[in-house]
């Protein structure tokens, strides 16, 4: 995925790393110092739930992470050995609470944050992004096709509902759509960092 982030004053810093540029200065070092400050940033966005804030979940995807969480609690050993079906109960609800309560926007798994990284490198730029195929909608938005959901291990799935817990043996998910949450942002206070990073850079003796 590519997305070219503009953020109001960076006109100042790119004045001076053209001109450093003309006079033939090698200024990938430096770019690659503003690329990894950009991805401690995009951390940040994650850990805050974006600056500005993402737009919360939708009942309808918490309930879907809730009947993943009672899938994977039902293929425990724990849950099919237990005899009492409030014991049942208590694990289902004790694996929603450990895989959906309390967890961030966008961070459900950890691996998009983690897929960050350092893209090209040049003189004149720096590219950071993610090539997790899933990572554009997430940034700019859009619409996901309809899908069927079969069980793996077990004979049915149990999908969660307003009315409780019902058994089917596949789901059809209807063809949604993700708003758009921009975690590869610049924050104003990234724009003072590569200020920063760029005068010293000059003092270091280029």
């Amino acid at each position: 995925m590519k997305v070219e982030i503009q953020a109001v004053g960076l006109e100042e810093v790119s004045t001076i790393l053209t001109s450093m540029a003309e006079r033939s200065i090698n200024l990938s070092p430096l770019m690659s110092r503003i690329g990894l400050a950009m991805i401690a940033s995009v951390h940040e966005n994650f850990a805050v739930e974006g600056r500005p804030k993402w737009k919360p979940l939708s009942a309808k995807t918490v309930a879907a992470y809730q009947a993943v969480a009672i899938q994977k609690a039902q293929n425990t050993k724990r849950w099919q050995n237990a005899k009492k079906s409030s014991t049942k109960s208590k694990i289902e609800s004790d694996r929603v609470e450990r895989d959906v309560g309390g967890h961030k926007i966008l961070v459900q798994s950890g691996e998009l944050r983690q897929s960050i990284m350092l893209g090209a490198v040049t003189e004149t730029s720096v590219e950071i992004g993610s090539s997790l195929p899933y990572a554009r909608i997430h940034q700019l938005g859009g619409t996901i096709g309809a899908v069927t959901i079969m069980p793996t291990n077990k004979k049915a799935l149990a999908i969660p509902t307003t009315d409780g817990i019902i058994i089917r043996r596949s789901a059809n998910i209807p063809e949604r759509k993700i708003p758009a949450r921009p975690y590869l942002t610049v924050q104003p206070e990234d724009i003072t960092l590569i200020r920063g990073l760029t005068m010293q850079f000059i003092r270091e003796g280029v």
